[in-house]
């Protein structure tokens, strides 16, 4: 999956030696200064890009009215130092006519400053870093949730087994944008589960049938 955004530049000749130039400029970079102008010009680069007709026609023939989530798959986004979860972009909820553009919304997001600092820490050089896309239909959600089976507010990752979910209504980036999430423990040895911090949920997050998300009050009842 890394290939098709190799397949891009081979495609856009021009703007695709220009990338290529900026990233092994930013692979040199020497200052925090010069890497920055480097994304900069990296990520307005990819803008350029044009899908080829035959690469669009591909993806589209796959697709129906949607929406779809397109979602980011970055190599070495997670390893067992690190979590890199919510660092690089999804766009939720894109009509199938958006997906192209949405795809070069991920591939701008392998090089934003935030993503660039997590792998300078990670020790991940930057010819190792490399955008898969992922294009998935997305239905209703009554709840969305996420499961960590380390524990992420442990010190060490460690809770005697113990595993934290975050949960919250509607679409699941909610969830893993941090905007506000229950937490939830729970015990696999005794099957409980155990409140950890509680918040507001007033409303939830939706997709549109046209595309787009939306947050609407929730009914109480």
């Amino acid at each position: 999956p890394f290939g098709y955004f190799e397949r891009l530049l081979e495609s856009n000749t021009q703007v695709g030696k220009k990338i290529q130039k900026q990233r092994q400029r930013l692979q040199n970079a020497t200052s925090p200064q010069e890497a920055k102008r480097c994304l900069a010009l990296l990520r307005q680069l990819i803008a350029q890009l044009s899908v080829p007709t035959d690469l669009a026609k591909e993806v589209e023939g796959l697709l129906n009215k949607g929406p779809y989530m397109v979602r980011s798959s970055a190599s070495g986004e997670d390893n067992p130092n690190y979590s890199g979860a919510g660092l690089y972009q999804s766009v939720p909820s894109v009509p199938a006519e958006g997906v192209s553009q949405a795809v070069l919304a991920v591939y701008q997001s392998l090089y934003s400053d935030r993503a660039f600092m997590a792998r300078q820490e990670m020790g991940l050089s930057e010819d190792q870093a490399h955008m898969a896309v992922i294009i998935q239909k997305m239905g209703p959600a009554d709840f969305s949730f996420v499961v960590h089976t380390k524990d992420p507010t442990n010190g060490n990752g460690t809770n005697g087994g113990k595993v934290l979910i975050e949960v919250a209504l509607g679409l699941g980036e909610s969830v893993v944008g941090g905007s506000g999430a229950h937490l939830i423990r729970y015990d696999p040895k005794t099957r409980m589960l155990t409140p950890v911090a509680l918040v507001s949920q007033s409303k939830k997050l939706v997709s549109l049938p046209e595309g787009g998300t939306q947050e609407v009050l929730v009914e109480m009842k």
